[in-house]
């Protein structure tokens, strides 16, 4: 999927990855969604890559070190930065019908293991996009359902994006699993994603995890007053501290699973924010023994 990078207040400027700089014009004739940022990590680990035009480079998506001073300039500057992104590539439609009418893609399609098509709907055609459902059914299939399972798949790989003007709830960006972007000009298929993912994890499961605060990775400490400085966020930490004291500390995971992946032995953060950071307050303020509740939890190969 191509993004272009704009700001709220910095009308008719928009850039992309490779700091191709376009106006208002060049959005006539697409279609496209928008989604807004007034906080560098909440985008970065949407949108973000190592090659990106915001974000330390050498250091993984999301990584609470990951930063970047020029969004921050600008954030300040000129408010929220909007995520545009095009919702269809001609580019790679052409590219595809190009190659069809060469010859090239029955010979790529060739090469390809019987293993690999197993995984792939059987209507599957290049371009064609799936939801998260049927994603990471897929994912699953190609790293093994046993230590993978679809929904703990679906959580941790897949999960939704945050609202915006064009989508009010949460929502998730369908893809295309033989050519999932992670860089500027860098693809992957689903297989592709498994394999590497596989080689730092060995599985995902579904467990009630009960800890303290020395048990939570310092990655995840570090991030926190950054999470509770991002607009609304004490709001949203207060009601959920108010819901756990009212109703019990692993209710806030009845519904939805924290997310968290085991490195060096200790817990760090990929979901469930606010949920933490309010049962962390209240383990502080000693109304409550342990941070508990159900999730999903990575662990290391």
């Amino acid at each position: 999927m191509r993004h272009f990078y704009g700001f709220v207040g910095l009308p008719n400027h928009w850039a992309d990855d490779n700091d191709f700089i376009v106006g208002d014009k060049f959005f006539e004739d697409k279609e496209y969604v928008d989604y807004y940022f007034d906080n560098f990590f909440e985008m970065d680990k949407i949108f973000g890559h190592e090659k990106s035009a915001f974000g330390t480079r050498g250091l993984p998506v999301g990584h609470p070190n990951r930063t970047s001073k020029s969004f921050d300039r600008y954030n300040a500057l000129y408010g929220p930065a909007i995520v545009r992104v095009i919702k269809k590539d001609d580019l790679t439609e052409n590219i595809y019908r190009l190659k069809e009418l060469m010859g090239v893609l029955k010979e790529e399609e060739d090469k390809q293991s019987e293993e690999e098509k197993d995984c792939y709907p059987s209507d599957y055609k290049p371009g064609k996009k799936y939801g998260r459902d049927e994603l990471s059914k897929m994912f699953s299939c190609f790293a093994g359902e046993s230590n993978f399972p679809v929904e703990a798949v679906k959580e941790m790989m897949f999960p939704l994006l945050p609202p915006n003007d064009d989508n009010p709830k949460h929502h998730f960006i369908d893809l295309d699993p033989k050519k999932i972007q992670v860089g500027p000009d860098e693809f992957v298929t689903m297989k592709e994603r498994s394999d590497k993912y596989k080689k730092k994890f060995s599985k995902i499961s579904l467990e009630t995890i009960s800890l303290t605060p020395d048990q939570i990775h310092p990655d995840t400490i570090k991030f926190i007053p950054k999470k509770e400085s991002v607009k609304g966020g004490k709001e949203r930490i207060e009601v959920q501290m108010k819901r756990a004291l009212k109703d019990g500390v692993e209710t806030l995971t009845d519904d939805e699973p924290f997310v968290v992946e085991m490195v060096d032995g200790m817990y760090r953060w990929d979901e469930g924010w606010n949920r933490l950071i309010a049962l962390m307050k209240l383990y502080e303020q000693g109304k409550i023994s342990k941070i508990k509740g159900k999730s999903f939890v990575a662990h290391p190969a």
